[in-house]
């Protein structure tokens, strides 16, 4: 489903897969919705569910992130990744005010 991503210098490397900022905003939208009180904990703390910015292990970085974007999901009732890339799509502007940054969400899908 994501297509490979570059790190800041322009490397591959075993996480730049994960898309960070996708991450940041399926969970801010999940932080202002109230529907999990414990979301910041998920998100930011190491090792829990939600967790994209550190570990070892990509395989660990990348269940996180699909356990985030599943619980994202839900309550929209959002089944396929194009409802998915359009609803990204309107809360990155609503977040960042802007949807055309390096990481622009329409390449995470193929």
């Amino acid at each position: 489903m994501i297509k490979k991503y570059l790190d800041r210098n322009n490397l591959p490397d075993q996480f730049s897969r994960i898309p960070v900022a996708a991450g940041i905003v399926m969970a801010t939208k999940l932080i202002r919705g109230g529907q999990d009180l414990d979301i910041l904990n998920h998100f930011w703390k190491k090792d829990e569910a939600y967790h994209l910015f550190s570990g070892n292990l990509y395989e660990t970085r990348r269940d996180n992130f699909n356990a985030l974007t599943g619980r994202y999901m839900a309550p929209y009732g959002l089944s396929d990744d194009a409802s998915l890339a359009n609803l990204l799509k309107v809360h990155e502007e609503e977040i960042f005010g802007c949807n055309d940054y390096e990481s622009a969400f329409e390449s995470l899908f193929i």
